[in-house]
C-alpha cells in the first residue's frame, strides 16, 4: 500500500510522483497486489531495459498530464499516461517493449481517464478512483466492496491491490507501537463434501486457516466435524483426519488438503466443519471464530442387517446331533451392506443374551443393496450343553464385518422351541 506519493510532499524533482522507477537494468523484478495512491506514473523505466518484470493485480490513477523531470539523466518535460519511460511515455506497450521486454503485465487497474489503446490486454481503465470500489476511499479503507468489478479478479482469484487484511495485522502494532500482539486463527475456506456417503468411507476435504492476528501464530492441528447444523456445538461428530498448519505470520494463510473419515454415527443431513487450531495448542484471543461450515450438505447413510426369517428347529434333538436352518437375511437400510456372516443360536429366551449357545455352523451372505435379501439354508450342530428347552436364533452380521445403523434388530427367533434331552 503506497500513498501520498506526489510532489508537493517530496518535491518536483527525482522522478516526481513516480510508484516504480526503473533506472538502470533491474532484472526479474515482480511487482504484484498493490495499491498505489501517486501523482505520476505507476512505473518509469529510464536508461537501460529490465528484463523478467512482472507487473499484474495493482491498483493505481492513470494520472495523465505532464511532469518535469529536471534532474540527472533525462533531463526533460515528459508526459505521463498511467506508466512511462524516456522517450516512450504516450504508449505503454512501446514503453515496455523498450524498458521492460517480455514482461508480464495483466490485471492491473489504472483509473481516472485511462484508455485501452496502445496498451496490453487484459488490463483495466476505470473513469474514476471511486468507481474502482473502494469501501471508504477519502476515509482510508482501502478494501474493495462486495459491489466493485474488481473483487476477486486477479489472477490468483483474490481481490486486485493490496491485501488491506494481512497489511492492516501485519502493521498493527507497528503504526501505534503500543498493541498486545493477538493471535487469531480462523478458517477462510472448505471445501464441500460429497452429497452422500456411508459410514466408514472418507472423502477429501480442503480448507485454508489464516492467522487474522498481529503476530505469529505457531503450528496448529485444523479438525474436521459432521454437524446437523453449521456451527461446532456438543452434537458435531469428529472424524478421523486432521491436517498439520505450520507457523503462520500476521496475515498469512495455509491450505491443503486431507482425507477425511466418517465414523459411525446417525444416519441424515450434515454440514462439514474445518475447525481451525481445533487443539488449541496456539492460545488466541478469540476461539469463537475456529470454525467454518460447508454450504452444501453430505446425506449420511448405512446399510441395515436384519433377519426376516428362520425355520423352526426339530421339536427334539440331542447333544451333538445337526439339523438344517433356513433363514432370510434382509437390509432395510440406505445403504448397500457388503458380505456377511449369519450365525445361529439356541437360546432360552427369544433374544440375544450373553446365556445363548453358539452352534455350529453359518452362512455367508452376499452383498446387499438397500431392500434387497438373501435367503439359504445351513446345516448347523448342537456342542455340549444344558439339557432344556431353546428357541433357535439366526443372527444376521454376527461378526459385525458391516458397520450398520443398528445392530439390535440383528436376530430372529423361531417361533417353536427345541426340547433338548
Amino acid at each position: 500500500m503506497f500513498d501520498d506519493i506526489e510532489t508537493a510532499r517530496w518535491g518536483r524533482l527525482n522522478y516526481p510522483g513516480t510508484g516504480f522507477l526503473f533506472y538502470t537494468g533491474a532484472a526479474n523484478v515482480t511487482i504484484d497486489h498493490n495499491t498505489l495512491f501517486n501523482t505520476g506514473p505507476a512505473v518509469y523505466g529510464d536508461i537501460s531495459a529490465n528484463a523478467g518484470f512482472v507487473y499484474r493485480n495493482n491498483i493505481s490513477p492513470s494520472n495523465i498530464g505532464t511532469a518535469d523531470y529536471q534532474l540527472c539523466c533525462s533531463g526533460v518535460a515528459d508526459n505521463i499516461d498511467g506508466i512511462g519511460g524516456r522517450g516512450t511515455t504516450g504508449n505503454a506497450t512501446v514503453t515496455l517493449n523498450t524498458y521492460f521486454p517480455g514482461a508480464v503485465f495483466v490485471r492491473n487497474v489504472l483509473a481516472g481517464g485511462g484508455h485501452s489503446t496502445n496498451w496490453p490486454a487484459d488490463n483495466f481503465f476505470p473513469s474514476t478512483l471511486d468507481a474502482v470500489g473502494f469501501v471508504n476511499r477519502t476515509g482510508g479503507d482501502y478494501h474493495l466492496s462486495a459491489a466493485s468489478p474488481y473483487k476477486n479478479a486477479g489472477t490468483d482469484g483474490k481481490d486486485l491491490g493490496a491485501d488491506i487484511d494481512a497489511l492492516d495485522a501485519a502493521t498493527a502494532c507497528a503504526v501505534d507501537g503500543s498493541c498486545t500482539p493477538t493471535l487469531d486463527l480462523v478458517e477462510t475456506a472448505v471445501s464441500n463434501p460429497p452429497a452422500s456417503a456411508v459410514w466408514q468411507s472418507s472423502f477429501a476435504v480442503t480448507d485454508t486457516t489464516r492467522n487474522q492476528g498481529n503476530a505469529t501464530a505457531g503450528s496448529s492441528l485444523t479438525r474436521y466435524y459432521l454437524s446437523a447444523t453449521p456451527s461446532k456445538t456438543s452434537g458435531a461428530t469428529l472424524l478421523t483426519g486432521a491436517r498439520s498448519v505450520p507457523d503462520l505470520g500476521a496475515g498469512e494463510s495455509s491450505s491443503g488438503t486431507v482425507a477425511a473419515k466418517i465414523p459411525s454415527i446417525k444416519t441424515g443431513p450434515y454440514f462439514l466443519l474445518a475447525c481451525a487450531n481445533d487443539t488449541r495448542t496456539v492460545i488466541e484471543s478469540d476461539y469463537a471464530n475456529n470454525c467454518a461450515a460447508s454450504t452444501a450438505r453430505v446425506v449420511v447413510s448405512a446399510p441395515d442387517l436384519v433377519e426376516a426369517a428362520v425355520s423352526n428347529p426339530p421339536a427334539s434333538a440331542v447333544r451333538g446331533a445337526s439339523f438344517s436352518v433356513t433363514d432370510t437375511t434382509g437390509n432395510p437400510g440406505n445403504a448397500t451392506a457388503g458380505p456377511s456372516v449369519t450365525r445361529y443360536y439356541l437360546s432360552a429366551t427369544p433374544s440375544k443374551t450373553s446365556g445363548a449357545t453358539l452352534l455350529t455352523g453359518s452362512r455367508s451372505v452376499p452383498a446387499l443393496g438397500p431392500g434387497q435379501s438373501s435367503s439359504g439354508t445351513a446345516a448347523v450342530k448342537i456342542p455340549s450343553m444344558k439339557t432344556g428347552s431353546y428357541f433357535l436364533l439366526a443372527c444376521a452380521n454376527d461378526t459385525r464385518t458391516v458397520a450398520e445403523g443398528n445392530y439390535a434388530n440383528n436376530c430372529k427367533a423361531s417361533a417353536t422351541r427345541v426340547r433338548l434331552r
